[in-house]
């Protein structure tokens, strides 16, 4: 499924923009603060319904404007997003619908410098990279990770509640944390050990070693629900007296993490480098281009279709070798990509792409 055409009403800095998109390549290019972002931004929109770089929707309205609009043609749906500074609707085929429904319509997969705090962030942004990857390819993860964190919150609140002299009942709730629980879990490891299957191949193209992923709190893989459900179970009560003192459930889903390990060749033996924590900033890249493409192929194998491919300026952050395979990746899937000149990109590669200019929120075709 690829999107066929996006138009933008008072979206930042575009007053009005009509676009139609080729099925394989489509390069932006323009000096920097033109608006070649907020194209891309728009499309993620489009497919998460969700920005990458605000988690405030006043900010995507032009500063001259009340409301907003973005659409695009996926196949037989239009989908549309409608901004105001008090709301946000979302409409498919001109009938409202709800976030969800809109997950995996139009598959995407982005790759842009924010995409680095996936192994130079917090334990938060790689969980939210696991759980976007997940939403969209299984509709029963995305309802089970939406009614865990209503779980959550309840806990929380009767947590705190007995904390302050007022003691809950917590069973009905622990027993759901366990079996919402216990299914994320489920998910998240099947996808880690899929991950790593396909970094096996990965890696060495991208950097000359392998990369591997290990999920945390697991230090072994865990395929069978009953046994996972029974590893959450003997953890919540070893965790209960802690909780109650701060009155925040302190174990789960919503805690974890992953790491990202990167095989290197130490004095006479080899050691995994923690790449998250170690490793340099062009390590660091690296494994966030190579868990990118591991997005793409597994959402190909989940969805039968590959997603399209969104890079926002980060062709000139690689050196040659590894924008080669970039490059490799593009003609698969259709792919946009946003750059400063057409130069990084080459002449053979060129004269299939459709190419679009960007200057002060318009876009022309050339």
């Amino acid at each position: 499924m690829w999107i066929e055409s996006l138009s933008l009403s008072d979206f930042r800095n575009f007053h009005r923009q009509e676009l139609s998109f080729d099925k394989k390549i489509n390069l932006f290019v323009g000096d920097n603060a033109q608006g070649k972002t907020n194209i891309v931004e728009a499309l993620h929109l489009l497919s998460t319904t969700k920005s990458f770089r605000t988690n405030l929707e006043g900010d995507l309205i032009s500063w001259s404007a009340e409301k907003a609009k973005v659409s695009g043609v996926v196949g037989s749906s239009e989908i549309k997003i409608l901004l105001s500074r008090e709301y946000k609707k979302t409409l498919v085929n001109n009938r409202e619908k709800n976030k969800s429904f809109l997950i995996g319509l139009f598959p995407a997969v982005l790759f842009s410098p924010e995409s680095l705090t996936i192994t130079s962030g917090s334990p938060e942004k790689r969980r939210r990279f696991l759980d976007q990857i997940l939403s969209t390819t299984n509709k029963n993860y995305l309802f089970s990770l939406s009614r865990y964190f209503k779980v959550v919150k309840i806990r929380n609140r009767l947590l705190w509640l007995s904390k302050e002299g007022k003691n809950q009942n917590l069973e009905p709730w622990d027993e759901q944390l366990v079996n919402l629980g216990s299914f994320i879990w489920l998910q998240r490891l099947s996808f880690v050990h899929e991950a790593n299957a396909l970094l096996k191949k990965i890696g060495p193209k991208l950097i000359g070693s392998e990369i591997r992923v290990l999920y945390k709190p697991f230090s072994e893989r865990l395929t069978d629900l009953k046994e996972i459900k029974k590893f959450m179970e003997r953890q919540l009560p070893k965790h209960a007296r802690g909780d109650l003192e701060k009155g925040v459930t302190s174990f789960g889903p919503h805690r974890d993490d992953f790491r990202i390990l990167l095989e290197i060749f130490g004095e006479d033996r080899f050691i995994e480098e923690d790449v998250c924590t170690f490793g340099s900033r062009g390590e660091q890249r690296i494994a966030t281009l190579a868990l990118k493409l591991v997005e793409v192929d597994f959402i190909e194998k989940n969805l039968g279709e590959r997603p399209t491919l969104l890079l926002d300026d980060v062709l000139s952050e690689f050196d040659k070798k590894n924008r080669e395979q970039i490059l490799k990746t593009l003609p698969k899937q259709q792919s946009i990509i946003t750059a400063t000149s057409v130069d990084l990109m080459p002449r053979e590669l060129v004269e299939n792409v459709k190419i679009f200019e960007v200057s002060k929120g318009t876009v022309t075709e050339k």
